[in-house]
């Protein structure tokens, strides 16, 4: 890559940028909403449990997209990749489909907005596909199992071939979850029967430690056991 010569700054126009209180700077309105506008079909994401290099994302990320259409990549801090698509509708397929991994690993995403930032995962998610092992033979329609799979995340697509297969073993659903809170292992459904305990199973999710719930970490480094383990050693002595 050619490399570019230094801006001067004295060939730009800064204008008046300081607040009334004179500690704060006011960023140029017209510079910020072009920037905002450049990113309008752009979504970052982030590779949990894992830390692979640009190249391999990229190699891996545009075999899976490159069915949606162009897109170009910047990697940014704290192993946040942004991805802007040409394209609106390409964007919003990506987004929607899915799980889609790097490596085995499972990514999050999100659409880029003003309040991204890379020291925060709040409002990460991914489409995960579920399942609803040995469900009561009651709630074998779309509306019940997609309100039970509300309780793990937004639902949004139920496997078709669900009611073809000539059995019941499982309800198979795709919902959309928020990968800084935690997974339920299960979740209290009541009906006229009674109330009952229904089992959640994911598929395809690494580094999923069932003791808090949470993806992106091995046991080792899981805050919940390291906390246990130092109360338990504590009361030890």
């Amino acid at each position: 890559m050619e490399e570019k010569e230094n801006i001067k700054v004295s060939d730009l126009q800064l204008g008046n940028f300081i607040a009334e209180d004179g500690l704060t700077m006011k960023l140029h309105e017209e510079e910020e909403k072009e920037n905002v506008d450049i990113l309008c079909n752009s979504f970052v994401i982030n590779v949990f449990g894992g830390d692979p290099p640009l190249r391999i994302i990229s190699t891996e990320l545009r075999r899976q997209w490159m069915q949606f259409g162009k897109f170009h990549l910047i990697m940014l801090a704290m192993g946040w990749v942004l991805f802007s698509f040409y394209e609106p509708e390409h964007m919003d397929a990506v987004m929607k489909i899915g799980p889609w991994f790097v490596n085995d690993k499972i990514i999050g995403m999100d659409k880029w907005s003003q309040n991204f930032s890379t020291n925060s995962l709040k409002g990460l998610t991914a489409p995960i596909w579920i399942r609803l092992p040995n469900l009561s033979l009651q709630c074998w329609d779309n509306i019940n199992m997609c309100r039970i799979a509300s309780m793990v995340g937004k639902p949004y697509l139920i496997d078709g071939n669900m009611f073809q297969w000539g059995r019941r073993e499982f309800g198979r659903l795709c919902v959309q979850i928020q990968l800084d809170s935690k997974l339920p292992l299960s979740v209290w459904v009541e009906g006229k029967a009674g109330r009952f305990y229904q089992r959640i199973e994911y598929e395809r999710v690494p580094n999923f430690y069932f003791k808090c719930g949470l993806i992106g970490h091995s046991i080792e480094v899981c805050k919940e056991e390291v906390g246990e383990k130092i109360k338990s050693g504590k009361d030890s002595v």
